[in-house]
């Protein structure tokens, strides 16, 4: 049976960077899930970037979807049965179990991780000081019951460690 692998964790997490492993040792192929907010930077290409007003023409096939911080943000049912990864929060893995029609097997998957080494892996990616704190701040209340959706928690310490693991769930 084929399966998706719903990556989930708090800000820091490492959810971008075990996907990536996933895709370059084992040749995962990723959702890259659409949203309404604006890029970060030129040419990023870790979304889909739409209108609000482009938002309408998927509505009839979307998973995973959500709001976050004033934007959009949502997969298609076609683009999880294209794919084997899908980095989404714990609103979208709600409405995600709500809306997927599939014969994929869903395996949610949530990483853990110490408050010091996220707010560091986020100093690192070019988080501000006050970004920091809104993201912890967000997440404490955001991802208190993370640990009811998924017997599949990861203390994400090593990502390569972690990637492997997550790929024995997988195969």
């Amino acid at each position: 049976m084929k399966k998706i692998i719903l990556l989930c964790g708090e800000s820091g997490s490492g959810k971008d960077t075990v996907a990536k492993i996933l895709k370059d040792k084992y040749n995962l192929k990723q959702v890259i899930s659409y949203t309404t907010r604006k890029p970060r930077y030129e040419n990023e290409n870790t979304h889909i970037f739409i209108t609000e007003e482009e938002l309408d023409k998927y509505k009839n096939d979307m998973v995973g979807y959500t709001f976050y911080n004033n934007n959009y943000y949502f997969a298609t049912n076609k683009q999880v049965e294209e794919n084997d990864i899908y980095v989404i929060d714990l609103l979208g893995i709600q409405y995600f179990k709500e809306h997927y029609d599939g014969d994929k097997e869903v395996i949610v998957v949530y990483l853990q991780v110490d408050d010091n080494i996220r707010k560091e892996r986020m100093k690192n990616r070019g988080d501000n000081i006050e970004q920091i704190q809104e993201r912890l701040q967000y997440d404490e209340n955001a991802f208190k019951n993370a640990m009811y959706i998924t017997s599949n928690i990861f203390v994400n310490i090593n990502s390569e460690d972690t990637a492997d693991k997550i790929y024995k769930l997988f195969k």
